[in-house]
């Protein structure tokens, strides 16, 4: 008989399933040699794990384990982990030790961790803190729990669906509980980019100098110096912000001066390449730091790390954010449209395509692959779409003359 301690849970008993030949029949008259499980109630559920042993005493130890974990989940203390059992946490470290050996930035790593240490807490709620305990309808209860965008609540789930078929193969757990129902289906919709015409990209460098509060002069000419950069170059904000001087070289083609700048994406380590001309670079230098290893910073960057990088680069978002509230875009039919950094980005990959380059060629220069840009720019390409009209027209003009 199970021992009722509170009113959320009982203490965990031991069963045996008896073989035919046993010759017992009571679960409770357990000395014998035939499989041993363990089953308590908790939250008014019956609940049950299998001992994967014969012997009671080792199925008694067990039992206690799982009674010393429910009594401190109940009050919030430390929970007990057995030496024949791994932890959820313990286990969560051991796999983010393992990410880092592979060729991902120390944010990811981080974000991963995060997502993980969220699902080990909600399992904690649940009185489950050990790999063994985590059930399927525990990770289809954490599914139902997410909120946020759909592509969000995906990875999260992914991350879980992924930590435990490592618990499975690193034998942790006997079996994965995260099965097809347990996993969020992704939003294959193609979020729509912003991109900033001519006009539109006149009001936001006119907007640079209204740009207050704690803002300093030197911050806001910094700030003209990023914006003309990033829309001229593609490049993302943190890798503007960390350019350094020397990624401009000089050349000079038909009687002109020109500029090449080819650096590596921060997230993808991918080389990106543009030329820029003279008067762009101008534009570019006219805020930047003096004599300076780097554009915009005195700091040594390149002894930085991730994170600090992170912060570093987030100054320079916090600036591009007040911009886009003081320049207030509108789109063609006066509706305001809101900008983020990734608009001069937008705008540069819209300019590229429409000066007839080819996608592959936009996506080298951007360091994203073809496929990405092809699907999320391709609204863009208006050259593209008046020869296509200009030869349906044709097409449709011969057929009407026949």
């Amino acid at each position: 008989m199970t021992t009722r301690l509170r009113s959320d849970f009982t203490a965990p008993a031991v069963y045996a399933r008896h073989r035919k030949s046993c010759g017992r029949k009571e679960a409770t008259n357990n000395r014998c040699s035939c499989p041993k499980m363990i089953a308590w109630s908790q939250g008014g559920k019956q609940q049950r794990k299998n001992c994967h042993t014969a012997d009671y005493v080792i199925a008694e130890k067990q039992a206690a384990q799982k009674l010393a974990e429910l009594e401190a989940a109940a009050v919030g203390a430390p929970m007990p982990v057995s030496e024949d059992q791994r932890s959820l946490s313990s286990a969560v470290q051991m796999f983010v030790d393992l990410k880092k050996q592979d060729n991902i930035t120390e944010k990811r790593v981080r974000l991963i961790k995060f997502n993980l240490m969220q699902f080990v807490e909600f399992c904690a709620g649940r009185g489950k803190v050990n790999t063994a305990d985590v059930t399927t309808p525990d990770c289809t209860a954490y599914k139902a729990s997410l909120t946020g965008h759909q592509n969000t609540k995906h990875k999260k789930a992914a991350a879980v669906g992924t930590f435990l078929s490592f618990c499975f193969d690193s034998q942790l757990i006997s079996r994965n509980p995260f099965t097809a129902q347990c996993k969020v289906r992704k939003n294959d919709s193609v979020q729509r980019v912003r991109a900033l015409d001519e006009k539109q990209f006149d009001v936001l460098l006119k907007a640079i100098p209204k740009v207050n509060g704690a803002t300093t002069d030197q911050q806001r000419k910094m700030l003209y110096s990023i914006v003309m950069l990033m829309r001229y170059t593609g490049l993302a904000v943190r890798d503007a912000a960390c350019i350094e001087r020397k990624k401009f070289e000089r050349f000079e083609q038909n009687g002109a001066g020109f500029y090449r700048v080819e650096v590596n994406r921060a997230k993808t380590g991918a080389a990106v390449f543009c030329v820029i001309t003279e008067a762009v670079k101008d534009a570019i230098f006219s805020g930047a730091l003096p004599e300076e290893r780097y554009l915009f910073s005195q700091e040594s960057l390149h002894e930085f790390d991730e994170r600090q990088m992170d912060n570093y680069a987030a100054r320079f978002g916090t600036l591009l954010t007040k911009l886009g509230i003081v320049a207030d875009i509108r789109d063609e039919d006066g509706n305001s449209q809101k900008f983020t950094s990734h608009c001069l980005r937008h705008s540069f990959v819209a300019a590229m395509l429409n000066a007839d380059v080819p996608t592959e060629d936009v996506a080298l220069m951007i360091g994203d692959d073809l496929v990405t840009v092809a699907r999320h720019y391709s609204e863009f390409i208006t050259s593209r779409k008046r020869r296509l009209q200009d030869r349906m027209v044709t097409m449709l003009s011969a057929a009407e003359g026949k």
